[in-house]
C-alpha cells in the first residue's frame, strides 16, 4: 500500500511542477475563478427569485455578465495569451541561442582535437628527437673510445716497432756472427792459402758494389795467415773508401803506410778519404 500511494503522490508532485513550470496553473486559477463567479452569481439570482426581493429583474442579465467578463477578464486573458506569444518568442531565441552555443561549442570541440592530434604529434616528433639526440650522444662515446683504443694501439705499435728493432739488431748481429763461425768453419774444413784468398777477393772486388762485403771477407780470411800482406790492405782500404767508410779506409792506408812508408797510392787514398770524411 505504501508503494502505491508513494507513486500516486511522485506523480502528484511531478504534475504540479510540470504545470508551474509551464505557467498552466495560472489558466487553471483563472478558470477556476471564473466557474466560482458564475455560481455565484447564479445563486444571488435564484436567491432573489425565491425570497423575491427588490432585486429587479432584468432580461440583461446575461449580457451584463458578458460586458463585465470583457472589461475584467478579458484584459488578462490577452495579457496572459501575450505573455504566452512573447515566451514562446523567448524559448525560440533561446533555442537558437542554444544552438548557436552547441555549434560553437562543437567547433571548439574540433578545434580542441586538432591542437591535441598537434600536440600528440610534437609530443612523438620531440620523443624521436630525444632517442636522435641519446643516439648521437651514444655515437660520440663510441667514436670517443674508438679515438682512444686508436691512441692505445698506436702506442703498442711504437712499441712493438722499437721492439722488433731491438730484435732486428740482435738478428743481424746473431747473422753476422754466424757468417763468421760458418767462415771460419769453411776456412779449417777447406784450408786454402793466403794467395788463393786474396785472388777470390779480387774477383769479387772487380764484380762491383754488390759483392764488396764478399770481396772483404777473403781479403780478411787472407789477412790473418799473412798480417803483413801490402797488396791486401790496401785493395781493403780500396774497397771500404767505394763503401762510404772512410774510417775503415783510412786505417788500412795507415797499415799499408807502415808496412811501406813510401806507398804513394796509400798516402793519395788516404788524403781523399780525409777529405770526405771532413766535407
Amino acid at each position: 500500500m505504501y508503494t502505491i500511494f508513494q507513486g500516486i503522490t511522485d506523480w502528484i508532485t511531478k504534475a504540479w511542477d510540470g504545470l508551474v513550470n509551464s505557467g498552466m496553473i495560472i489558466v487553471i486559477a483563472i478558470l477556476l475563478g471564473f466557474i466560482l463567479f458564475f455560481v455565484i452569481v447564479g445563486k444571488i439570482g435564484k436567491t432573489g427569485r425565491r425570497k423575491k426581493t427588490v432585486i429587479p429583474h432584468t432580461d440583461n442579465t446575461g449580457t451584463d455578465v458578458v460586458k463585465i467578463v470583457n472589461e475584467i477578464v478579458a484584459p488578462y486573458l490577452q495579457s496572459f495569451e501575450q505573455k504566452l506569444k512573447n515566451d514562446d518568442e523567448a524559448h525560440h531565441d533561446l533555442r537558437m541561442k542554444n544552438q548557436l552555443l552547441d555549434e560553437q561549442v562543437n567547433k571548439l570541440l574540433s578545434e580542441i582535437k586538432t591542437i591535441k592530434t598537434k600536440t600528440a604529434s610534437e609530443k612523438t616528433k620531440n620523443e624521436s628527437l630525444i632517442v636522435g639526440n641519446v643516439n648521437i650522444v651514444s655515437l660520440k662515446e663510441i667514436i670517443d673510445q674508438l679515438a682512444k683504443d686508436h691512441k692505445n694501439l698506436k702506442h703498442d705499435y711504437s712499441a712493438l716497432k722499437h721492439d722488433y728493432s731491438a730484435l732486428n739488431e740482435k738478428y743481424q748481429l746473431l747473422y753476422k756472427n754466424d757468417q763468421e763461425l760458418n767462415d771460419k768453419i769453411m776456412k779449417y774444413q777447406n784450408p786454402m792459402t793466403a794467395e788463393e784468398l786474396y785472388k777470390k777477393g779480387y774477383e769479387a772486388q772487380k764484380k762491383g758494389k754488390d759483392f764488396y762485403d764478399e770481396a772483404l771477407a777473403h781479403y780478411k780470411s787472407s789477412i790473418d795467415l799473412k798480417p803483413n800482406n801490402i797488396s791486401i790492405h790496401f785493395n781493403m782500404g780500396i774497397v771500404y773508401f767505394e763503401k762510404g767508410n772512410y774510417d775503415q779506409a783510412i786505417q788500412s792506408c795507415k797499415k799499408v803506410i807502415e808496412l811501406n812508408p813510401e806507398h804513394t797510392n796509400a798516402h793519395n787514398l788516404m788524403r781523399v778519404a780525409y777529405s770526405k770524411k771532413t766535407s
